[in-house]
């Protein structure tokens, strides 16, 4: 499955757009890597294809709905993008009902622990407030940052699950190691979050203060993240991150981010004359 996520690559002014795109691909391939190499027990191995691989794919089309969601409320007379919208919401809710089908197996729920099948039940919990969402987007009932903030909620209560499921295992080691990955794969969506928004700003020609207090706190968390976990890589994982997220590239996000957030924009001068553009597909993520 490919992300097709329009995002403008945190572009304000004159911004590179490459850095992002970077990063982006760094941090999925990173976090590929999560469940399919740092859980190699048994249980684990079953619980990731019964359990991490559709709780990913459903966090990954959740993002991608929620980019087209916010466009449209940005542009709501684009008949393109309420049927970009419509496809992707198709796409979501049979990536939902296969999530329901796996965690409801015997070989997910026989072995997992309270705390497991108490964050199972809350992400089908927050799944099945995705329509209370799409209506709310389909009647103009919302503002960008409630949507941005709604599906955020269905997202993180993905990792929530993945947290749990990690956590259960025995070996010290790969626990560390998975949580570091998936912390950065947090980063990733983070970065994801900031982009969404600010396409949506773009298109509306408009940059609110409260936006840009969004998009700090998205790239303070990214930040943080990728400080706190990054680090900590060793071998495959350490080779596989330096490879792909180089001090340039690292640096360019961040100083992207800053002229964001920095930008007189949401002050009432001029926007920037670029429209948003989509940035390539990104690559499968596994799990």
């Amino acid at each position: 499955m490919r992300m097709r996520h329009r995002s403008i690559g945190l572009r304000v002014g004159i911004l590179i757009a490459v850095p992002l795109l970077l990063l982006l691909v760094a941090y999925g391939f990173a976090a590929s890597l999560t469940l399919s190499n740092a859980l190699q027990q048994t249980r684990a191995t079953a619980l990731r294809t019964q359990v991490g691989n559709p709780v990913s794919v459903f966090q990954l089309e959740v993002a991608a709905e929620r980019g087209l969601a916010i466009l449209n409320l940005a542009t709501p007379s684009s008949p393109q993008l309420a049927g970009q919208l419509g496809t992707q919401e198709v796409a979501t809710s049979r990536s939902l009902a296969q999530l329901r089908s796996a965690l409801s197996a015997p070989a997910a729920t026989a072995s997992a622990s309270s705390a497991e099948l108490t964050a199972v039940r809350a992400l089908l919990a927050q799944g099945a407030e995705l329509n209370l969402v799409r209506s709310a987007v389909a009647a103009d009932a919302i503002d960008m940052r409630a949507a941005l903030s709604d599906y955020d909620s269905i997202i993180q209560s993905g990792y929530s699950v993945l947290d749990h499921l990690i956590d259960s295992q025995a070996n010290v080691e790969q626990v560390t190691q998975a949580t570091d990955l998936v912390n950065l794969d947090r980063a990733r969506e983070a970065t994801l979050a900031e982009s969404d928004l600010l396409a949506g700003d773009m298109a509306m020609r408009e940059f609110p203060d409260a936006d840009r207090m969004t998009i700090a706190s998205l790239a303070a968390t990214r930040q943080q993240l990728v400080a706190g976990s990054a680090p900590n890589l060793q071998g495959s994982y350490r080779a596989a991150f330096d490879r792909y997220v180089t001090p340039a590239a690292a640096n360019s996000i961040t100083a992207a981010e800053a002229s964001v957030v920095e930008s007189p924009w949401h002050l009432g001068t001029a926007p920037p004359h670029s429209s948003p553009q989509a940035l390539p597909s990104l690559p499968t993520r596994t799990r």
